[in-house]
C-alpha cells in the first residue's frame, strides 16, 4: 500500500480543512471534487479514523482531524523547508555559516542589522555569531571555527595567509586624564 503521507495527500487534506469544503479544495488545487474526496477517504482508511464529519453542504474536522491537521501542516512546512535548503545548497550557498567578530568591533545594533540583511538574502542559512578578543578572530578562521571573521586585518603579519576585504575603517582616539604634579 502506498503511503498516505505524500505531499499531494497532505496538501489535499490541509486544503480541504482550511476551506471546509472538498469542492473549494479541488478548485484551489486544480483537481476534481471526487479526487479530493477519494484521497481523504483513503487517508481515513489508512489511519483508521474519521478526519471529517460530512454534511451535504460542508465538512468539519473531527478531534482526530484537528490533531492530524496540525501535524500535517508541520510535515508540509518541514517538507518545503527541506526543499528550499536543498535548492540553496545546490546553488552553492552554505547551509550553516559561523561569523566571528572582534569584541572591540561588536555592537548588538550593527550585528542585528547584519543578521537581518543576511537572513533576507539567505533565508535558509543557519547563522551563528561569536565574539573573540584580538587575534582570536583569526584563530577562529585558521582553526575552522568560523567561516567569516570581522576584525582588524592589520594585526595579521602579511595577511596571515587569509584573504580579506576591507569593509570600513574605525578611527580610534586615545584618551587619558590630565596628570598634574
Amino acid at each position: 500500500m502506498n503511503s498516505i503521507f505524500t505531499e499531494e495527500n497532505l496538501l489535499a487534506f490541509t486544503t480541504a480543512a482550511r476551506f471546509g469544503s472538498f469542492s473549494k479544495a479541488a478548485e484551489e488545487l486544480g483537481l476534481t471534487t471526487s479526487a479530493i474526496s477519494y484521497t481523504i477517504k483513503r487517508m481515513e482508511t489508512g489511519l483508521d479514523v474519521v478526519l471529517f464529519t460530512r454534511s451535504t453542504r460542508s465538512i468539519e474536522l473531527t478531534e482526530s482531524g484537528r490533531y492530524f491537521f496540525r501535524k500535517a501542516t508541520d510535515l508540509l512546512n518541514d517538507f518545503y523547508a527541506i526543499k528550499r535548503s536543498i535548492d540553496t545548497i545546490s546553488q552553492g550557498i552554505e547551509a550553516r555559516v559561523r561569523i566571528c567578530i572582534n569584541q572591540l568591533l561588536y555592537t548588538p545594533k550593527h550585528t542585528a542589522r547584519l543578521l537581518q540583511v543576511l537572513k533576507k538574502q539567505f533565508p535558509t542559512c543557519q547563522i551563528t555569531v561569536t565574539t573573540e578578543v584580538y587575534n582570536g578572530v583569526w584563530d577562529a578562521i585558521i582553526n575552522n571555527q568560523a567561516n567569516i571573521a570581522i576584525g582588524a586585518p592589520d594585526t595579521l603579519l602579511d595577511g596571515g595567509g587569509i584573504d580579506y576585504t576591507e569593509i570600513g575603517a574605525i578611527r580610534w582616539a586615545l584618551l587619558s586624564p590630565r596628570i598634574t604634579r
